[in-house]
Parts: C-alpha cells; sequence; structure tokens
C-alpha cells in the first residue's frame, strides 16, 4: 500500500509471487497422482463395460494371459502414459528450479 497499491495489486505483485512455486509443485504432485491413479478408476469404470477404460487400467489388463506378456506393447504404452507427466514437467521446471533457490540468494 506504500507504493498506491490496492489490496489485489499487492496480493498479484508480492503473495502470489512469493507462493508461486509452492503452486507449481503441488500442481505437479497433483497432476501425478491423478494421472495415475488405478484404484479410483478401477472402481467406478469396472461394472460399466462399452470399454470404457484409462490407459493405466488398460495397461494393468495388457499383463498376463495364455500367449505371455506383449512387453514391447507394455513398454509402448507406457511411454505413451509418461509422456504427458514429462511435458508438464518440462513447461514447469523453471518454476520449480526458481522456488528451489529462491531461498539461497542473499542481498
Amino acid at each position: 500500500m506504500v507504493d498506491g497499491a490496492t489490496r489485489l495489486g499487492a496480493f498479484l505483485r508480492i503473495l502470489l509471487t512469493l507462493v508461486a512455486p509452492g503452486l507449481v509443485a503441488a500442481s505437479i504432485y497433483a497432476f501425478i497422482s491423478t494421472w495415475n491413479e488405478w484404484l479410483f478408476a478401477s472402481t467406478m469404470l469396472s461394472g460399466g463395460g462399452g470399454g470404457r477404460e484409462t490407459l493405466m487400467m488398460f495397461l494393468y489388463q495388457l499383463g498376463g494371459g495364455n500367449q505371455g506378456v506383449p512387453y514391447g506393447t507394455i513398454m509402448a504404452t507406457s511411454t505413451l502414459a509418461a509422456l504427458p507427466v514429462v511435458i508438464f514437467f518440462i513447461l514447469v521446471q523453471r518454476r520449480v528450479a526458481f522456488g528451489l533457490t529462491a531461498g539461497a540468494v542473499r542481498g
């Protein structure tokens, strides 16, 4: 309020700038947790039929059977499943790195 900022301006310029690295870290954790969620998806989609399943449920159903385990298909699908998490982290890595080094700067 010293420089004529409103409450919203002070919130956006000061507080939000300080908590942004923590928000980014929490969003990364939340995204990875929900992307890899298997128990909730298997409970909600188990009885419906119609081919409704998540990528993680598809990976689970690939293993086993009489013909053996299709390792090539499992590895290709696992790579595709990991791509959104990697892309999301690449987009926000600058904020995470800034948050890790922000406390070490003196001056």
